[in-house]
């Protein structure tokens, strides 16, 4: 796709920071493998077996989209970001990636570092920002950037969070917006 042959320009560009921006640093990335909970895996697998019903049958394209939308939600988390009565650590134990992500600002509120979260669910964005300023006792909310803040508000909040003083803070943004 990037490539032109010889006949024709390539389908699509595309432009890295990297090669654009000098003095990056090198990007390094750290995987982690979590099995999701007996809970989340058995809604992931009930959506999946939409999916393979829907793929047999005659079902419109737009069904299929609703069910990646469906499997990206329940990869965050199988029910809505309410708490709804339970605590944290019951709420988080249930989405392999909402106790990772804890455990990891954990370690990171140790090192006395700030963190970004980049997070497309704007309602699981909320519902962060609140549990992490409670668990972790901050001051304030962590800000959180995403397509409804404007360029201005956008830039106030990046260069208020770059101007605290060191130590444990968090941003939320949407990877669009961020």
């Amino acid at each position: 796709l990037f490539q032109p042959s010889e006949k024709m320009p390539p389908i699509a560009l595309r432009r890295m920071k990297a090669d654009q921006l000098e003095g990056l640093p090198r990007k390094i990335e750290h995987p982690i493998e979590v099995d999701m909970p007996r809970f989340q895996a058995s809604e992931y697998q009930k959506s999946v077996v939409r999916a393979r019903a829907m793929k047999e049958g005659s079902s419109p394209s737009d069904s299929m989209l609703r069910i990646l939308h469906e499997l990206r939600m329940i990869s965050l988390h199988p029910t809505k970001p309410d708490l709804g009565g339970h605590d944290l650590a019951s709420y988080a134990a249930e989405s392999a990636r909402l106790k990772q992500t804890l455990e990891i600002l954990t370690q990171i509120r140790e090192k006395g570092e700030k963190a970004l979260i980049f997070l497309e669910s704007l309602e699981m964005q909320s519902f962060l920002a609140s549990a992490i300023q409670h668990k972790f006792g901050l001051s304030e909310r962590p800000y959180r950037i995403h397509g409804g803040v404007k360029g201005a508000d956008r830039q106030a909040y990046v260069n208020s969070f770059q101007q605290k003083p060191p130590g444990f803070d968090v941003m939320i943004l949407s990877p669009k917006a961020g």
